[in-house]
């Protein structure tokens, strides 16, 4: 687990980050860099936690990289060239094979977890403060309807359905590079944070998950 705090300051950003990487969640290394400089002035900054890789490439070269680019000095036009910048290098997602995989991957670890009791499930679920994004269409929920009991009633059948695609969203966070860019853009007069989540790279353009931003923040 990687331990990162962003503080916000009247006239300055703090960033901090732990140096430990888990590989295949068995062997941890230290001395990893996880915290990179985008931009000296205006000062900005990027950290990365999650998945060291994106489409098997390293995120760390691909920072390393885009920090030799001329850049915007606006922290949302910095995070918008980022994304550009990744979605043109990285190869593109067979998207039905990648969410065929990791909804198998998902049903495995964690399909047992609502036949004991559906409706807490249900209500866990909800609680999830996350939006189901276009990509995870109807065309997959016949995969999530294997895991619910035939016997049940139609209404609840959806119910369980949406409930294991946001419990499936927060599996995809959880397998996925986590990102945030703080700093303060050239016109802002305080600093500013935008984290999220990259998930694939659908025909050019870096999908995105668990996005939230500070701008400007007083």
């Amino acid at each position: 687990m990687t331990i990162q705090i962003t503080s916000l300051l009247k006239e300055k950003a703090i960033t901090a980050s732990d140096s430990a990487v888990t590989i295949n969640k068995t062997k941890t290394w230290y001395g990893a860099k996880k915290t990179f400089k985008l931009s000296e002035n205006p000062p900005i900054n990027i950290m990365i936690n999650g998945s060291p890789t994106l489409n098997n490439f390293p995120v760390q070269i691909l920072i390393q990289e885009f920090e030799k680019m001329d850049k915007s000095d606006d922290i949302e036009k910095i995070v918008e060239e980022f994304l550009d910048y990744i979605g043109k290098t990285v190869p593109k997602t067979n998207m039905k094979n990648f969410l065929n995989q990791k909804i198998n991957e998902y049903s495995m670890i964690y399909g047992n977890l609502a036949k004991e009791n559906y409706q807490r499930f249900i209500d866990l679920c909800s609680g999830f403060d996350i939006e189901i994004p276009k990509f995870i269409n109807n065309e997959f929920d016949y995969k999530f309807k294997k895991l619910i009991k035939s016997t049940h009633s139609q209404d609840l059948k959806e119910k369980m359905i949406q409930a294991h695609k946001k419990a499936f969203c927060q599996y995809l966070i959880t397998e996925s590079t986590g990102i945030v860019i703080t700093g303060i853009s050239k016109n802002h007069h305080f600093p500013s944070c935008i984290s999220f989540n990259m998930i694939l790279n659908n025909n050019g353009i870096i999908e995105i998950m668990n996005k939230n931003c500070i701008i400007n923040c007083n």
